[in-house]
């Protein structure tokens, strides 16, 4: 019994380290995605990325469960990905999915404030959502540091313009 206990515990952390690998992988393709000559090949290396990443995610889920930091953090930055292939709504659900698994209360803070900025660029209403990101703000701020709310708050400083200059937006008549 204590050799399968053990032998198991050598199983998750090589599972781990894996889906660590698949993920980092993931990151490196997204940003040769950004640096890419044509939308094509800019949109081949995003769907590699979110390829590797969610594989990354499936490995983290086997080994550790639903509910860890490492799934958060892999489902946010495949959210990432799929915002810079010009799909908000999906990199949207994927943020509202790494806040509901995350288990450290500034890190579902974080990743909700980057579901309500990628709701913003879907809706391309940068004015209205920069005020509901100021009142949710407002009410996070009992129990949270002073510091995560005033990162959070720079960080969505400038979303109207941001939302105005995303390309989706300019597509969409007013």
């Amino acid at each position: 019994l204590h050799r399968v206990d053990r032998r198991q515990r050598q199983m998750c952390i090589r599972d781990r380290d894996n889906a660590t690998l698949f993920v980092n992988h993931g990151r490196i393709l997204m940003e040769l995605g950004k640096v890419a000559n044509t939308a094509s090949e800019a949109n081949d290396k995003f769907e590699e990325a979110a390829a590797q990443v969610q594989r990354g995610i499936d490995v983290e889920t086997k080994a550790v469960g639903p509910e860890y930091e490492g799934l958060a953090n892999g489902l946010s930055l495949l959210a990432e990905i799929r915002f810079a292939q010009g799909r908000p709504e999906d990199a949207e659900h994927l943020a509202r999915r790494a806040a509901s698994v995350a288990k450290a209360p500034e890190a579902k803070l974080e990743f909700e404030v980057t579901a309500m900025v990628w709701h913003a660029h879907s809706e391309c209403n940068g004015a209205e959502a920069s005020q509901e990101l100021n009142t949710f703000l407002d009410e996070a701020a009992d129990g949270t540091s002073p510091d995560t709310i005033e990162r959070l708050r720079s960080g969505v400083a400038d979303l109207s313009s941001s939302v105005a200059a995303y390309p989706g937006c300019k597509l969409k008549p007013k």
